[in-house]
Order: C-alpha cells, then structure tokens, then sequence
C-alpha cells in the first residue's frame, strides 16, 4: 500500500478487506505473515520516526479469527483482497 495516499483513499481501499501483513515480531506465525480482515480503519497517522500507519478494529485470522485493535504500518501491508 503507497504511504502517500490520503486519509480518505486509505481508509476506502482497506475498510471491509482481508490483507497480508509482514509483521516481523509475530508470536502467532513462524514466518511473521499474518492475516487480518479490516472492519473499521479507526486513525491514519504517522509515527514519531515518520512512519505512516493505521490503527483499525480487525479480524485476526491467525488467532481463531478473534476481533481486537492492531496499529498497523502501511509499508507491512503487502496484498489487499
């Protein structure tokens, strides 16, 4: 996902979708890809050392589908479906 787009362009191309995550630091996965499907993306923002992330409500599908929070970094997100 481009961490150039706007708020609005990123909030609409990831509400309702499943997407591939690389999360490096995964204790769910061996291989730290992990699988969520986006309910509501909540903020856009960018971190402190410029990183441009999400915080969303999702379905994590690597913990039996289980529904919670996860601040995700737009560079991580590499399939949206």
């Amino acid at each position: 996902m481009t961490t150039t787009a706007s708020t609005e362009r990123i909030v609409s191309a990831l509400a309702g979708r499943t997407i591939r995550y690389n999360a490096l630091d995964s204790q769910q996965t061996a291989n730290g890809v992990r699988v969520f499907k986006i309910d509501e993306v909540t903020r856009v923002t960018h971190s402190r050392k410029g990183v441009r992330f999400i915080t969303a409500r999702v379905w994590d599908i690597d913990d039996r589908g289980e529904q919670k929070f996860r601040s995700l970094h737009l560079n991580g997100i590499d399939l949206v479906v």
